[in-house]
């Protein structure tokens, strides 16, 4: 039997098991995979027991990418390098740490046709999902790119991954009018107040797959909903060593996005 999971809290609604468990069915893989709402007290608990429970491995989701790092055995150069895991394989009794976040907004970027090229970007977060945009947007030459978040120390550490101006989100609305694309790696709705804002032609591009666009047709919105899949289409790879059946895990989520 394979077992797997997504590990967060407060983990209030999640999509990761009906797509996994959709692809588990298609390919006729005996497995099952489950929603764990982790407490932070338990969290290192319940990382160091996924072995001692015979999982194949998990994905991690908010607020744990970054602290998943000191409990795990082995981790990948790239996700090392991010500063985040969301995807842990265990293999040979050792849990092994991976970033697929950066693979499914690097292919949501180029399904959407979204080129950063000397583009002025605004990134807003400085999560795990933050860190994973930075490393991508850095290799795509944007123009001037600048990071808000709430703390600006946190905000500054991601400047190691991607060069960029760190901004207050009092100064969102100051610098938003110049902005090509807004990228909200946050799980907060900003739109009311920054799509209003944004120039004629902008991108408006919010990681969350629950993210409903405004009925508007001046500014480009994309949700998270193919970053989402490809990110998980990765950490199916990586588990089972098995070509994803993305298509139907696209219409599986389509249909339960509501």
């Amino acid at each position: 039997m394979f077992i797997a999971g997504v590990i967060g809290y407060p983990l209030n609604r999640t999509y990761s098991p009906l797509i996994h468990n959709t692809a588990f069915r298609k390919l006729k893989i005996q497995g099952v995979y489950y929603p764990m709402r982790v407490l932070p007290d338990a969290f290192g608990t319940i990382i160091s027991l996924l072995k001692q429970l015979k999982f194949n491995g998990a994905n991690i989701t908010n607020p744990y990418k970054k602290e998943v790092l000191k409990y795990l055995d082995l981790i990948d150069d790239t996700a090392n390098e991010i500063g985040a895991v969301n995807t842990v394989l265990i293999q040979e009794n050792k849990s092994i740490g991976f970033n697929t976040d950066f693979y499914g907004f690097k292919k949501s970027l180029s399904e959407h046709n979204i080129n950063l090229r000397d583009k002025n970007v605004l990134l807003i977060g400085a999560g795990g999902v933050a860190c994973a945009c930075a490393y991508v947007i850095k290799d795509e030459d944007p123009g001037q790119v600048f990071i808000a978040n709430r703390t600006i120390r946190k905000a500054q550490e991601i400047t190691k991954l991607c060069k960029a101006d760190v901004i207050g989100f009092d100064q969102i609305k100051k610098v938003v009018k110049y902005i090509d694309v807004v990228i909200n790696a946050t799980s907060i709705d900003l739109q009311n107040m920054i799509v209003p804002a944004l120039k004629d032609g902008s991108i408006y591009y919010d990681v969350n797959y629950k993210f409903k666009k405004l009925k508007q047709r001046r500014i480009f919105q994309v949700n998270g909903i193919s970053m989402f899949i490809y990110q998980a289409a990765l950490s199916f790879s990586l588990w089972t060593k098995k070509k994803p059946p993305i298509a139907i895990m696209k219409r599986a989520l389509k249909g339960g996005v509501k």
